[in-house]
């Protein structure tokens, strides 16, 4: 999960300084984004941070598992796993707002295509998603129904049952 985290990081700190759009290079506005009055860069620059930020908490919390008491561990794991799928999902609106901020008004069509895709990702892997409890559902717990239907009632709970017991 460091490795995740440090990648996320990496790759939401370079997205920070290769603003979509580029710079201004004219002398009295030297390096100002291009477009830092369209909504959808602001939106950028705050997800991409709190991306990143939520990125470089998940290296300190795991870096706190080495040393922290062994009751803690799981939790602070925990928390890790929280946090970073929260930035993951911060990614997924930086990278569709980015796109749209540099789209033209007359192809709007490419950027909510990009959005919707990125939302059904955000849908498929949110937080308390239920489409992800069923699908953990049907593979860990319909192989084992099978299993008992084919091989009867000594078949319980990933194990076979032994005769007697």
């Amino acid at each position: 999960m460091t490795m995740v985290a440090t990648l996320l990081a990496t790759l939401t700190f370079a997205a920070a300084f290769t603003m979509p759009g580029g710079f201004d290079s004219r002398p009295d506005n030297l390096g100002v984004a291009i477009l830092v009055k369209k909504a959808s860069l602001k939106v950028f620059i705050l997800a991409d941070s709190i991306a990143m930020c939520c990125s470089m908490a998940v290296m300190f919390l795991l870096l706190w598992v080495m040393i922290a008491e062994k009751e803690n561990v799981i939790n602070l794991a925990y928390i890790s796993s929280q946090v970073l799928q929260f930035a993951f999902l911060a990614t997924l609106v930086a990278f569709a707002s980015g796109i749209f901020a540099v789209m033209p008004p007359k192809a709007l069509w490419v950027p909510t295509l990009v959005g919707i895709f990125c939302w059904i990702v955000a849908f498929i892997s949110g937080p308390g998603n239920l489409l992800l409890s069923r699908i953990y559902f049907w593979l860990r717990e319909v192989p084992g129904v099978f299993l008992q239907i084919l091989c009867g009632s000594r078949y319980k709970k990933g194990r076979k049952q032994v005769d007697g017991e």
